[in-house]
């Protein structure tokens, strides 16, 4: 909200030094080197100083915009500090209602290629499981959103009728060919029994499968801290939330094929072949409950 107007230097370097002391004492607005990173709901910022001896060197600033009707501001805001709190992400340096320093990590995002890795795989599983069965994650989430109703459920009701609306649109407007591909999709998805059917075969959302999920896995926001080879660092918390555990997992399987930061319209490509095959979805789930069984598992009797 209004966040377009913050963008200048001196707006920056105010936010910063409201809560960074080094920077505050060290910099001044003219020493800034700001480079701005992609971002659908949010505008985000890696800002650097360009005088030595500050602590951090960089930071991260998100300035907060219009989080729609699917993301809960509250929630987002609870379910960072916990993240923070618990050593499972970034940092948070410093807030204020309309933005969030938080630390940068100096780091690779992963390609689409290498979620089939095994090595990968492996790191994935078990930072997700530790990630789902937090007690200070579920502590933040269970305060904000205590019905622990699975995400899913709830963009079934709302995405279908986007869907819905959308594909009621473009009946009347689309003649092109390649419209007339996505229309079909379209038709597809805004099948009643289509929905249904999904609902149907999901598990009693009660049972213990309902935990804290990421909700948005894919590969740019799943990070290999350059210091350490040897752990990956999820970012991008808007839509975590209640759900199934097995949506994560299932978000990591399909996103081997999604390229997203291909450089041509639409700036998306699918790569079929690079689908997981049976078993490395195998190998994947193993290594997740074989973490869950050693760290968490408090024999209630549910192998999944």
């Amino acid at each position: 909200k209004g966040s377009k107007a913050m963008i200048d230097e001196e707006s920056l370097y105010e936010m910063i030094a409201a809560h960074m002391p080094d920077w505050k004492e060290k910099v001044t607005p003219y020493d800034l080197q700001v480079h701005k990173c992609n971002g659908l709901t949010n505008i985000t910022l890696t800002i650097s100083s360009l005088k030595e001896g500050v602590e951090p060197p960089v930071i991260f600033l998100r300035i907060f915009g219009e989080m729609g009707e699917i993301i809960n501001a509250k929630r987002e805001r609870e379910v960072f500090k916990a993240i923070s709190d618990a050593g499972l992400g970034p940092k948070c340096l410093g807030k204020s209602e309309n933005y969030r320093i938080e630390e940068y990590i100096e780091s690779t995002s992963l390609t689409n290629f290498l979620l089939n890795n095994r090595l990968y795989m492996s790191i994935f599983a078990k930072t997700m499981c530790n990630f789902h069965h937090s007690p200070k994650l579920y502590e933040a989430l269970i305060k904000v959103e205590p019905e622990k109703k699975p995400m899913c459920l709830v963009w079934l009701d709302t995405w279908y009728q986007m869907f819905l609306n959308k594909y009621e649109m473009m009946q009347k407007l689309t003649t092109k060919k390649e419209n007339l591909e996505v229309l079909e999709a379209y038709r597809f998805v805004t099948k009643p029994e289509f929905v249904e059917e999904i609902k149907r075969v999901l598990p009693d959302p009660n049972n213990r499968t309902v935990t804290v999920c990421h909700n948005d896995i894919h590969e740019n926001n799943v990070l290999q801290p350059s210091t350490q080879k040897d752990n990956l660092v999820f970012i991008d918390f808007e839509y975590c939330s209640w759900n199934y555990r097995g949506f994560d997992l299932g978000l990591w399987i399909t996103e081997t094929m999604m390229d997203y930061n291909h450089p041509h319209f639409p700036y998306f490509k699918m790569y079929e072949n690079n689908q997981m095959c049976d078993e490395e979805i195998d190998f994947l789930i193993r290594t997740y409950m074989t973490e869950y069984h050693k760290k968490y598992y408090k024999g209630d009797l549910i192998l999944e």
